[in-house]
C-alpha cells in the first residue's frame, strides 16, 4: 500500500489537505487510489484507507466509466478540464461530483492528482428547475391584448382535451 509521505517541514501540506472541504486524491495511471484525503469520509461515507489499492472505476457509476476513461486519456496529453460524474457512496447511493485534475510526477512516477467536489445538491436543484420548467409549459399561452388573439401551447390543448384548430383561439370562446 503506497501513500503520500509528508517529510520534515511538510506537515503544513497535510494540515491544508485536512482543512479543505473538497476531496484530494492521488492515483496511478490506471486509476488505482494511492492517497485520498480525510474529507472522503464526510462526503462518501468511506474512510480514506478503504479506497487505497482500489480503482476509481470500482466507485464510478457504470454509465460514467467511459467519461472517466476519456478524461484520464486527455489528462495524459496535458489537457486539464472539469469532469462531472457519479461516485458510489457507502450507503449505496451516488453522489454527483465535479473533478479537476492533472498528471504530475511524484517520486519519479507519473500520477493523477485530482480535487473532487460534491455537487449533488446543485444537481438536485438543476433537476428541480428542469421539472418546474416542464410543468410551467403545461399552462403556457400568449394573448395579444389589441386583437384578443390567444395562442396556446400544445400541452394546454392536451390538458383540456381539445384538438388544435389553427393558430389562434377565440378569446370569447375560451372565456365562455
Amino acid at each position: 500500500m503506497e501513500e503520500i509521505k509528508f517529510g520534515k517541514g511538510e506537515k503544513r501540506y497535510h494540515d491544508l489537505l485536512a482543512n479543505i472541504s473538497d476531496v484530494v486524491v492521488e492515483t496511478d495511471l490506471i486509476g488505482k487510489f494511492l492517497y485520498v484525503s480525510p474529507q472522503c469520509e464526510q462526503i462518501f461515507g468511506f474512510k480514506p484507507e478503504f479506497f487505497i489499492g482500489k480503482t476509481v472505476f470500482q466507485f464510478t457509476h457504470p454509465e460514467d466509466i467511459q467519461k472517466i476513461t476519456e478524461w484520464m486519456k486527455q489528462a495524459l496529453v496535458g489537457e486539464v478540464k472539469n469532469l462531472e460524474y457519479r461516485i458510489k457512496k457507502a450507503d449505496g447511493s451516488y453522489a454527483h461530483v465535479s473533478a479537476k485534475g492533472r498528471v504530475t510526477e511524484i517520486e519519479n512516477k507519473k500520477r493523477f492528482i485530482a480535487v473532487i467536489r460534491d455537487i449533488t445538491e446543485r444537481k438536485s436543484m438543476e433537476e428541480l428547475l428542469q421539472k418546474t420548467q416542464e410543468i410551467a409549459r403545461i399552462g403556457s399561452f400568449e394573448m395579444n391584448l389589441s386583437t384578443n388573439d390567444v395562442v396556446w401551447s400544445n400541452q394546454v390543448y392536451k390538458l383540456f382535451g381539445l384538438e388544435k384548430e389553427g393558430r389562434f383561439i377565440d378569446y370569447e370562446k375560451v372565456m365562455a
